[in-house]
């Protein structure tokens, strides 16, 4: 009796371990794809959307008028949709390189351009003017880095906070009366966080927001037969933020699609050659889409 209970118990406790063990083998551990989508190049076709406007009192005033109605109060506007496409390089160490201790540090490198044609609604002060409407080529261009340390959360998430820099610049080139460009330059410089999360095996979801702050914004004004006229700008906070899923569908590729969001404000010039660039907002909408190969 001793002995049947003795060996009773002892199965009981392989079925109790066996169980846990498969139980513990259940739970998905995302990490693996996660890293490959931080170790990986990819290339995208972007949709962009440029909404810029010029906010100012002279809505007040009598004899203010504005193409847009339902935006008057910028007294300019410009917006359209843009074609675009864009590179992106990221790795996350997993041991050391050369000796030095750098696991889950996370670098990542990425250029956007994008080109088209946009709306550009003008205003005028004095009483019974003819507000500007007319068409500009847009050309925008972004470099954008980032370095950071990566800590696993849980079995399929990760977390990594990181310093992000980069260079904006837009050229936009006017097709009202006689042909001039407006070449808008800025850096930044921000902190950041991305959240990583692996619902299920190939798939990876990621979200990723930045706070920053402009570096010598400009903008240089250019008209044939003049010197080029330089307008040094102030700078207001920079606030970036997106999303993307990924798919890796066939060993080391994948497909993704992501959509981006950025904020920024210029705070205007002092008056240069007769002339001074006013506030402005800036607020950019990127949808992506594109292949990624891990490595």
């Amino acid at each position: 009796m001793r002995r049947f209970m003795g060996a009773a118990l002892a199965s009981a406790g392989l079925f109790a371990s066996a169980s846990a063990g498969a139980q513990s083998t259940n739970v998905h551990d995302g990490i693996p794809d996660i890293l490959a989508v931080d170790n990986s190049m990819s290339g995208s076709y972007d949709l962009a959307r440029l909404n810029y406007g010029e906010p100012s009192g002279l809505s007040a005033l009598p004899g203010y008028s504005n193409s847009t109605p339902n935006e008057s109060k910028y007294s300019d506007t410009e917006y359209g949709y843009l074609n675009g496409a864009g590179v992106a390089i990221s790795y996350m160490a997993d041991e050391s390189l050369w000796g030095v201790p750098i696991r889950d540090i996370y670098a990542r490198a990425s250029y956007r351009w994008a080109y088209g044609m946009t709306a550009y609604n003008g205003s005028t002060e004095p009483p019974g003017s003819v507000p500007i409407q007319t068409t500009d080529e847009a050309d925008v261009q972004e470099v954008d880095a980032r370095l950071g340390k990566g800590f696993e959360a849980a079995p399929s998430w990760l977390l990594t906070p990181y310093v992000g820099g980069g260079f904006h610049l837009w050229e936009r080139k006017s097709g009202y009366g006689t042909p001039w460009e407006e070449d808008y330059k800025d850096g930044y410089l921000g902190a950041g966080q991305m959240i990583q999360y692996a619902p299920a095996s190939r798939f990876v979801v990621t979200g990723n927001a930045l706070i920053g702050a402009m570096i010598n914004p400009s903008m240089q004004y250019n008209q044939p037969g003049y010197l080029p006229v330089d307008h040094g700008l102030g700078g207001g906070p920079v606030i970036k933020a997106g999303a993307e899923i990924d798919w890796r569908f066939w060993r080391r590729s994948h497909f993704f699609a992501g959509f981006d969001y950025e904020h920024f404000s210029y705070i205007g010039s002092p008056i240069s050659f007769g002339a001074m660039e006013p506030q402005s907002h800036t607020n950019d909408a990127v949808w992506s889409a594109g292949l990624r190969q891990s490595f």
